[in-house]
């Protein structure tokens, strides 16, 4: 694909896929695998149903950041504050940095 053939934002669009689609996958095994502690926090449902929102719109980002994306942060923000997942959440910040910067540099 020649850049010249790209709309703007195109290819930021094209690098975030497999980020999103890591992030959606190892958010799903982490609420797996800790699904009592996150149940007791109330963060299991609303984050479930988040990524079934973001999993079912996935093919449009567009609709992902405008609808379900600023509330994936704030959730897997309290993510980052649960003690208890300290280390279990470097490779789930990681994609999200790099999406947010994708996301920032594509002017999303």
């Amino acid at each position: 694909m020649e850049e010249e053939l790209v709309k703007p934002g195109e290819r930021e669009m094209i690098e975030t896929r497999p980020y999103l689609y890591d992030l959606i996958e190892r958010l799903g095994s982490l609420v797996e695998e800790n699904e009592d502690l996150l149940e007791k926090r109330g963060l299991a449902s609303k984050l479930m149903v988040t990524l079934e929102l973001i999993a079912m719109n996935r093919l449009q980002l567009d609709v992902v950041y405008k609808n379900y994306w600023d509330r994936l942060v704030q959730l897997i923000n309290e993510l980052n504050s649960i003690p208890e997942l300290k280390g279990k959440l470097d490779e789930i910040n990681y994609d999200v940095q790099e999406i947010n910067k994708l996301k920032t540099q594509g002017g999303f």
